[in-house]
């Protein structure tokens, strides 16, 4: 029996096609459509796979990770400081281990339940505590210990042991990816730059490349994939919930404030108002 699996295709025009997968051969999609049709695509002519399974329904907000000034994301845990202290080491369970430079870092969460705001850069270096103190001025290194931080006061550095850490956020400015690579959303949250796509029997197989990292195939069941982001000729359809929005005026609802909130991927307004997208 051909396995199949339920999916959005959207093109350049931004129309979603609800369809069901099955199989995946590098530039060629095969699929069946809303009626039943087999068909073949060009995923040079789309921006984007998504709603794959039902990863993408998945509440992903506060997992441990780390956030790269790039785009890419990995989930994962933990493994400890790089032997020079000029970055960190971080495992996820398909990629491995992989080693990231302090200065390709733009947020590291070690615990759960982080409600961090990443869409806009820190003027400096951020450290959360477990108790929800914020310390800021700037990492200079990960150590054995912790981590180094030099005070905006020019005070003596300190170190933070990583024990006491919730999160950490550096004022790094955010960097383009422009090799011509696709970019996957994992079930975990974890986004990553990857070619070489192939889907087949419930599995996928891809080559993935980790910052610092030599490429990496890797293979895993479909379930773990929530999204494709095509690199269509260096198109990308960027959900706005990943960029800096605000309310340009307050709104209010029976002569009370109803602010604008996000949730997830959804903008909620509860009165008409203007946002402004960064």
């Amino acid at each position: 029996m051909l396995a199949v699996t339920p999916a959005t295709l959207i093109g350049p025009d931004l129309k979603a096609h609800p369809i069901e997968i099955t199989t995946l051969d590098n530039h060629t999609l095969n699929y069946f459509d809303e009626e039943r049709t087999l068909r073949s695509a060009d995923i040079d002519r789309y921006v984007q796979l998504r709603e794959i399974g039902d990863s993408e329904t998945m509440d992903l907000s506060g997992m441990p990770g780390v956030w790269l000034t790039n785009g890419q994301r990995f989930s994962g845990s933990w493994v400890g400081p790089t032997d020079d202290g000029a970055g960190l080491q971080w495992r996820h369970n398909r990629i491995g281990t992989i080693s990231i430079m302090l200065e390709d870092i733009a947020h590291v969460s070690w615990v759960p339940g982080d409600a961090t705001d990443l869409r806009a850069v820190p003027n400096s270096d951020v450290i959360t505590l477990i108790n929800g103190d914020t310390l800021s001025g700037f990492v200079s290194a990960l150590t054995g210990q912790g981590v180094t931080l030099v005070s905006e006061s020019g005070d003596a550095p300190v170190t933070i042991p990583y024990g006491r850490i919730a999160s950490m956020s550096l004022s790094n400015p955010k960097t383009q990816v422009i090799e011509p690579n696709h970019r996957l959303m994992l079930a975990d949250g974890t986004r990553v730059q990857a070619d070489r796509l192939e889907i087949s029997g419930g599995l996928v197989s891809c080559r993935v490349f980790p910052p610092g990292e030599l490429p990496n195939d890797i293979q895993m069941p479909i379930d773990e994939l929530a999204r494709i982001d095509f690199w269509a000729g260096g198109l990308r359809l960027i959900d706005l919930t990943e960029l800096p929005i605000r309310a340009r005026h307050k709104t209010y609802v029976f002569g009370l404030p109803a602010p604008l909130r996000l949730s997830g991927r959804s903008v909620r307004m509860h009165a008409p108002g203007e946002v402004a997208i960064e």
